[in-house]
């Protein structure tokens, strides 16, 4: 069990990339030392009794920092509002540290960070608009025990806390407020207890842990939602995830139409390019001219060529039998019979 500090022994430790000093009883400031080493990736001093500043100077050496651990200490966190931090985050477990009244900015720059833990972090404050965007890989979320007001952000759609299943959302004894986003229906776990929020999506998870726990909206007299059997105010038939929902279906099935048409033509088209005799009977038929009433009339009557018959005594003749020419018209009434008498001559 360490009760001292160890800047001395960090001195000598140039390549270290993991240093894990937590519940050791610890005391002290966090020593200086530790910005000398650029190659630590995880950092752990929680459950200790560390006090004193964390300033930009301590983070500034940490460059390949992907893990850090300050949780339950007496630590303060003072960076500027406009301070870009040399580090790209995965896990912040920095409970109990005061990093309010703001809600710290540099975690903007975090784009790669998936668990956070601000929780007890003494933050008045509203969540920044860059939350949803910027912290979209976002899956463990811990903002309990602050004062964050306001509204969540409309925009957590494209938060991972819908996509991938958040397994832990804690705003609890806040002072939220507004609409709860309906894609929080797909957590696992959420608890906001204590919070002032309004209406309740319907659907998923959320019915849920509300089987489990009916009990986990206690407190809250603002709430309202199918849920509870209480109809928010100007929200009469409105299901926010039912037309996300239709919208989405609709626009599928539009896509799935387009797809259709255009594999369609491609079967055809493609036919025809390498089907040759297919391709020349196609446009066959649409370039041979039709025939006029007058013209199969025409071939009708040609095709009733003259007989030349000998008679008895061995004169010739040329002449018709009695035929019925059924001439191909328009009007029916032009079916004709007709009788030709047999011309007879003389022998030559």
């Amino acid at each position: 069990m360490l009760v001292s500090t160890v800047e001395h022994a960090l001195r000598h430790l140039k390549s270290l990339w993991f240093l894990d000093l937590s519940d050791n009883h610890l005391i002290g400031h966090v020593p200086l030392e530790i910005s000398t080493l650029t190659k630590l990736a995880w950092l752990d001093l929680s459950y200790n009794d560390l006090d004193g500043l964390i300033t930009e100077e301590l983070f500034d050496g940490l460059k390949s920092l992907k893990n850090i651990g300050l949780s339950d200490n007496r630590l303060k966190i003072v960076v500027g509002s406009d301070w870009i931090p040399p580090f790209r985050l995965k896990v912040a477990n920095l409970a109990s540290c005061h990093i309010g009244p703001l809600f710290p900015s540099w975690f903007k720059w975090q784009m790669g960070i998936s668990h956070i833990n601000i929780s007890r972090g003494n933050i008045i404050d509203r969540l920044p608009d860059w939350f949803s965007n910027s912290l979209s890989n976002v899956e463990v979320l811990d903002i309990s025990g602050n004062q964050i007001i306001g509204a969540l952000p409309t925009n957590m759609e494209t938060m991972s806390l819908s996509k991938l299943l958040l397994s832990s959302n804690n705003i609890t004894a806040n002072s939220l407020s507004g609409v709860i986003p309906w894609q929080l229906s797909n957590l696992e776990a959420m608890t906001k207890r204590k919070s002032m929020l309004r209406r309740i999506p319907s659907g998923g998870q959320l019915d849920t842990l509300y089987n489990n726990n009916p009990s986990m909206y206690d407190g809250n007299a603002g709430l309202c939602g199918d849920i509870l059997k209480k109809k928010c105010p100007g929200n009469d038939a409105s299901n926010d995830y039912g037309s996300y929902k239709d919208h989405y279906e609709l626009l599928y099935l539009c896509f799935g139409l387009v797809i259709g048409f255009v594999l369609g033509l491609w079967v055809v088209f493609s036919t025809l390019l390498f089907k040759k005799s297919w391709r020349i009977a196609y446009f066959r038929l649409f370039d041979k001219p039709p025939l006029s009433s007058e013209a199969k009339a025409t071939a009708a009557v040609a095709h009733r060529r003259p007989r030349l018959t000998v008679n008895g005594d061995g004169s010739r003749s040329c002449g018709r039998d009695k035929q019925v020419e059924h001439v191909t018209t328009s009007d029916w009434s032009k079916v004709l019979i007709r009788s030709t008498p047999v011309m007879g001559g003389a022998s030559p």
